[in-house]
């Protein structure tokens, strides 16, 4: 008996010993807080610019424009010479935003004809972290032809605006006798949209970083050629960005 009282005594000493042990010493602790913020990535439009050409009636010249606006439908020529009944408006192209549609804009193309580049001219704002220009600048075209918009020129499959577009250099074809196409190019620019004198390219892969301009210009060129004449058409391109650390694909 006594020996059970003695192991009964000595478990209940060392069960109090490690409650002394478990809860024994000073503590300290320090209070940790914190905040969280995502970065943004934001293509505005910010200026947008016209061509018109206009014949000089008096004297059969030709006088061709370009000029900025600040987000208006600019389809009127800032230096041009409405009401002015020496003059004449032949054709002419412009930029505007689209009506109802967040960083979108409309280019239009009115009464083109041979040897003139009709071109819209626009400008992005960019805010955010860095990021690449993710695909290349290119168009998509979907037309109804008073033509054969699936064998235009002998290529099967191709209508006008995207035989413009594949082929910019198409004079080089024996049966056309000017040259033609759709180019778009784009480089940096200043808030006002004016290139530098050494020009710095944005295409695939550039990398575009907060408070950067870009100036971004599309032209048509028409052949001097009577198969464009009466014609009609329309068509896309997308300036498409991402996170400069994520994979992109040229």
């Amino acid at each position: 008996m006594k020996s059970k009282i003695g192991v009964i005594f000595l478990v209940s000493v060392l069960a109090l010993a490690g409650i002394g042990i478990g809860y024994a010493g000073w503590t300290d602790s320090i209070a940790i807080s914190g905040s969280v913020s995502t970065g943004h990535v934001d293509l505005n439009l910010v200026k947008y610019s016209g061509t018109w050409v206009w014949k000089d009636i008096p004297n059969h010249g030709i006088d061709r424009n370009e000029g900025f606006s600040i987000g208006t439908a600019y389809d009127v020529d800032p230096e041009g010479h409405y009401n002015d009944a020496n003059w004449m408006l032949v054709g002419h192209a412009w930029a505007a935003p689209t009506v109802g549609a967040d960083d979108t804009v409309t280019l239009t193309y009115d009464n083109l004809f041979p040897c003139q580049d009709f071109c819209t001219d626009f400008v992005l704002s960019y805010s955010g972290i860095p990021v690449r220009v993710q695909g290349p600048i290119m168009i998509g075209t979907s037309n109804i032809l008073p033509l054969e918009a699936e064998n235009f020129k002998g290529n099967t499959g191709v209508d006008w605006l995207e035989y413009l577009y594949t082929y910019p250099h198409a004079g080089a074809v024996p049966a056309e006798t000017g040259p033609g196409g759709i180019t778009i190019t784009a480089y940096f620019c200043d808030a006002n949209g004016v290139v530098p004198a050494n020009p710095v390219p944005v295409t695939v892969g550039t990398q575009l970083h907060d408070g950067d301009y870009v100036y971004v210009k599309v032209c048509i060129h028409i052949p001097q050629d009577n198969a464009y004449m009466s014609l009609s058409g329309s068509f896309s391109t997308t300036l498409d960005v991402i996170q400069w650390d994520h994979d992109y694909h040229i």
